[in-house]
């Protein structure tokens, strides 16, 4: 005959066991979460919206500001642009960057490659462009640690081609997120 006292002592020790076994379950299961990474901010989405008529893709946001992109549009006729910009933030007119190249003009400090202002963009064939990417007042891109996230705006000046009375100035044709590699 076994005493109150010893089946107490097993319904002790099977509570314990139990959820001795529960906590060991989701400390190992929070311990697989973190180093899966699921936490991490190069989960962040990344994205890179072109405005109608252009089109974006393969994007790069390095470390030191530079924002690398395949930019190609399909006007119908080739387009020459004279200047980029790229910000964090719009003006306060909302026309235009706010930090970095907010006059829009084509002054090389503004990119990182030799880029030269009248380069012609054709209908549908996509080009390569890097900018300097800018976040705060002052003539530094911004710089973010690897997997941090920039989220900005690229804004073109150019003319149509054939058609040099029609000039563009300070449109936005790229909105994107990204994460500095």
């Amino acid at each position: 005959m076994t005493s109150w006292r010893a089946k107490r002592s097993q319904a002790t020790i099977d509570f314990l066991t139990s959820y001795g076994i529960v906590i060991v379950v989701v400390a190992i299961t929070v311990a697989l979460i973190f180093e899966l990474g699921v936490f991490s901010p190069q989960f962040a989405p990344t994205y890179c919206n072109a405005a109608p008529s252009f089109s974006c893709s393969a994007f790069i946001m390095a470390s030191n500001g530079t924002f690398t992109f395949l930019l190609s549009q399909s006007i119908g006729s080739s387009i020459r642009i004279t200047a980029i910009g790229c910000s964090s933030e719009i003006n306060g007119t909302g026309v235009g960057p706010r930090y970095g190249n907010v006059q829009m003009i084509g002054a090389s400090n503004y990119y990182p490659t030799s880029f030269t202002p009248g380069t012609a963009l054709f209908s549908n064939m996509p080009k390569q462009f890097s900018v300097y990417c800018y976040d705060a007042p002052g003539s530094s891109p911004a710089s973010g640690s690897l997997g941090s996230t920039f989220t900005g705006y690229v804004w073109l000046n150019y003319t149509y081609s054939g058609l040099p009375s029609t000039y563009r100035t300070n449109q936005q044709v790229i909105s994107f997120s990204t994460t500095y590699t």
